[in-house]
């Protein structure tokens, strides 16, 4: 609130008015100016979110799209939690799938058994190597070329 309003309303609130309605004239501008202060802190910190965000086309904090930032953020983030959860899905299944596969080779159909469990594992996505790819006959070689860091 602009000191010349508080001016102008002390002012017009102090006129005739008695000793009574002063105090409780002066309470309430007081309160005014408490609140006057909270708003003005609340627009600084909606300012200091808006700028955590892309700015306006003016090239100014976007204040009036914060929510609609926040929402987009949940959404992103939402996201990346099912991607995340998919990936330890997919990273889980496929160490019980070698799991199996090595149990397979020690209590069940010897090594024939574990490669059908890794067969099965790699050619349900389409993962088996094209016996054309570079290195598909050699297994170091093709694990070092296609590792998650190749050397």
């Amino acid at each position: 609130m602009s000191d010349d309003l508080l001016k102008d309303l002390r002012e017009a609130l102090y006129g005739p008015a008695q000793w009574g309605d002063t105090v409780l004239m002066s309470r309430a501008i007081d309160l005014i100016e408490q609140q006057a202060a909270r708003i003005a802190g609340l627009e600084s910190a909606r300012t200091a979110y808006a700028s955590e965000f892309p700015p306006d086309a003016e090239g100014l904090p976007d204040v009036g799209n914060i929510h609609a930032n926040i929402r987009a953020m949940k959404a992103e983030n939402e996201r990346l939690e099912r991607c995340t959860q998919t990936l330890a899905s997919i990273m889980h299944n496929n160490t019980v799938a070698m799991q199996a596969a090595w149990i397979e080779w020690q209590y069940g159909e010897g090594p024939e058994g574990a490669m059908a469990w890794i067969e099965n594992t790699l050619d349900g996505p389409g993962l088996i190597p094209a016996s054309d790819e570079p290195f598909a006959t050699e297994a170091q070689a093709y694990f070092d070329a296609n590792k998650t860091e190749p050397k």
